[in-house]
């Protein structure tokens, strides 16, 4: 979670461009942070992560409109 892999998506940094939305403590001890997809707004996509280890262990999106978040070309 706290890693860049060197292509400019570095989720550490929690407002790039106002992208990261918020940070919850889930049930089970993890955290969940909340993006959405620039520039629409409309595809939300959450990665759940270990918090003393920063590793990513789940990831879901919503979106407020059929294929919100899908990429060009797919």
């Amino acid at each position: 979670m706290f890693n860049c892999a060197g292509d400019g998506w570095c989720y550490q940094f929690r407002d790039i461009d106002g992208r990261f939305q918020s940070d919850k403590k889930l049930d089970n001890g993890n955290r969940e942070a909340d993006y959405y997809w620039f520039p629409s707004k409309k595809c939300h996509y959450f990665f759940e992560y270990e918090p003393e280890s920063g590793l990513i262990v789940g990831f879901r999106y919503e979106e407020s409109e059929q294929f919100a978040c899908r990429f060009t070309g797919a």
